[in-house]
């Protein structure tokens, strides 16, 4: 069974986000903030910049207040799809690969969308700085080695990712240890 976490959907006013949500092309597309209301919860999640690739798949993903978000946001359709007890099989969270940083991940996401498909005007460069001055903001400028609070997995750890047609192709988690919150990022790359 899983555990009931206490999280809140942080709004926020941050420009890559504002931009991103602009211009995105697919409706796929899910990008929040949350905050954990107990600090004990987090923990079991992230401690000293270590994250518990199990736990945040278990406890997190699949808690009530994330398949929440993903129903207000995406589908609107029955709710079956929106199930803890739907989830595919273990979530396959990876760190980054070498060579590989939070920054860029974000700014290919703003700069190419879905299948190539952006309304984005800007260049790549634009799309990098935008991706860095979020970072900057997020993580307070605390954090030297950024990707160690960065999770990302390429495949569908719920049933309803497949719904119809489309596919959640990329999930990014960030882990910001000083705020006590996770960014989630899922997005897909079908029409």
């Amino acid at each position: 069974m899983t555990k009931v976490m206490n999280l809140q959907v942080v709004e926020t006013d941050i420009e890559y986000v504002r931009i991103l949500n602009d211009n995105f092309s697919s409706e796929l597309f899910v990008f929040t903030c949350f905050r954990f209301e107990n600090v004990e919860e987090f923990l079991t999640i992230c401690s000293e910049g270590e994250i518990s690739r199990s736990e945040i798949g278990r406890s997190f993903l699949l808690s009530k207040p994330v398949l929440d978000q993903f129903q207000q946001e995406v589908y609107s359709g029955p709710s079956q799809y929106v199930s803890a007890d739907a989830l595919v099989l273990e979530v396959d969270l990876q760190r980054l690969d070498a060579g590989k940083n939070i920054e860029s991940i974000l700014a290919d996401v703003l700069f190419y969308g879905g299948l190539g498909n952006t309304d984005f005007q800007g260049s790549y460069d634009s799309a990098l700085q935008l991706a860095t001055s979020f970072c900057e903001k997020i993580f307070e400028g605390v954090y030297t080695q950024r990707n160690a609070y960065c999770l990302r997995t390429l495949s569908p750890w719920n049933t309803w990712f497949m719904a119809g047609p489309y596919t959640f192709s990329e999930t990014v988690l960030l882990t910001v240890e000083k705020t006590k919150s996770i960014w989630l990022l899922a997005y897909s790359t079908s029409d």
